[in-house]
C-alpha cells in the first residue's frame, strides 16, 4: 500500500524570522508502517514560494495545489496530513478538500488541532478519518 504523509505549510508574520523543523511526528509514524511504501512530503522545506503573502503574513511552504501535484506523483492509497499547530488548520482543511475532489484515496488527518476539535475538523476538511491523540497505533490499525 502507498501511504503519503504531509507536513503542511505555516503562516508567519512577514517580518518574523522562521525556522523550519523536520516533521519528526511523521517520521515516527512512518517508522511503524514498515510493511508499506511511505513517502513524506514536507511542504515547509521549500521555503517561501510564489505569491504567498496576505496582509502582514506570509506562507512558508507550498500551496495546496503544489502539494497536490507532489502527492499525485506518489500514487497514494492513503494520505495522512498532520496539523500540529492551529495556524496550519486552514491549509490542512483546504488540502484535504482538494484531495477528496482530485484523488481516489482515503484521507486521514491528525495532530493537535484535530485532537482538540475532532468533529469540527472532520466536517471542515471532508477527510475520511480523524486521529485523536497519538497516531502511531491508530493509523496503523
Amino acid at each position: 500500500m502507498n501511504i503519503t504523509l504531509v507536513y503542511p505549510p505555516m503562516w508567519v508574520r512577514r517580518d518574523e524570522y522562521f525556522g523550519i523543523t523536520p516533521p519528526l511526528g511523521l517520521c515516527y509514524l512512518a517508522s511503524i508502517l514498515e510493511d508499506h511504501k511511505v513517502t513524506i512530503i514536507n511542504a515547509q522545506e521549500f521555503g517561501e514560494t510564489g505569491n504567498n503573502i496576505i496582509g502582514k503574513y506570509k506562507r512558508i511552504g507550498l500551496s495546496s495545489l503544489e502539494i497536490l501535484e507532489k502527492i499525485k506523483q506518489t500514487h497514494p492509497d492513503i494520505v495522512g496530513i498532520t496539523c500540529p499547530l492551529s495556524i496550519m488548520w486552514n491549509d490542512v482543511a483546504t488540502l484535504s478538500r482538494t484531495l477528496k475532489k482530485e484523488l481516489d484515496c482515503k484521507i486521514v488527518i491528525g495532530g493537535f488541532q484535530p485532537s482538540a476539535f475532532p468533529e469540527q475538523c472532520l466536517n471542515e476538511s471532508q477527510a475520511d478519518h480523524v486521529v485523536v491523540g497519538e497516531g502511531e497505533i491508530a493509523f496503523k490499525d
